[in-house]
């Protein structure tokens, strides 16, 4: 886990259930998002499904993080952090989180399923609030050092895509393919790669 998902590992998560308009102020939401899009690189279309997690804060406008994406599940919950007395009290996000794809996890499945438990007896809300967590640790270990290692291996792909395709015009639908991400988190984390290298190259670097 990087520094920030190691603290965020430390809070106490308790599922709220899903948002409800003018909710409670330190109920963050859980948006998992998936979508299908087709292959245009290669000769045959496939089918291919993308998709994503969010931590929004409270208060925030959920409709600007949900443009593009064919299914949307939210949940929403607090976070709570142990006081010096022994007590927990909220603690709230100052910005957004997006998480990287979880390999071999259908993030929309689980979420789902933990949708169903919550509308169930006490033992099955329990069981929701399980899995929960143990959704909430998978996004934060599957955004770690190794993934992120990944997630620059992808951008690398898309630039030598781009190099091998100079003489056509290339979308960025067809670069976020390649990566295997959405269209926005491409763009999102190709500038950040690409302020990054602008860094590392820059003579006061050296």
């Amino acid at each position: 886990m990087n520094d920030m998902h190691l603290e965020m590992s430390g809070y106490l998560y308790r599922l709220s259930g899903r948002l409800s308009p003018g909710g409670a102020g330190y109920l963050h939401s859980l948006l998992l998002l998936s979508g299908k899009t087709e292959s245009f690189v290669r000769p045959i279309r496939r089918p291919k499904m993308l998709q994503t997690a969010m931590i929004i804060p409270p208060g925030a406008d959920l409709s600007a993080f949900t443009g593009g994406w064919e299914r949307i599940l939210v949940l929403s919950f607090s976070m709570l952090q142990e006081s010096p007395g022994g007590r927990h009290v909220p603690v709230c996000l100052e910005q957004p989180i997006e998480f990287s794809p979880v390999p071999g996890c259908s993030l929309m499945d689980i979420g789902m399923e933990i949708s169903e438990k919550l509308d169930g007896d006490a033992p099955q809300r329990m069981k929701a609030n399980i899995l929960f967590q143990e959704l909430l640790l998978a996004l934060f270990e599957g955004s770690s050092g190794p993934n992120e290692s990944a997630q620059e291996r992808a951008i690398a792909q898309t630039v030598e895509y781009m190099h091998r395709n100079y003489h056509r015009s290339v979308s960025r639908e067809q670069l976020a393919e390649v990566a295997g991400m959405s269209a926005d988190y491409y763009s999102r984390l190709f500038k950040k790669s690409w302020a990054r290298h602008r860094l590392n190259s820059s003579p006061e670097s050296g």
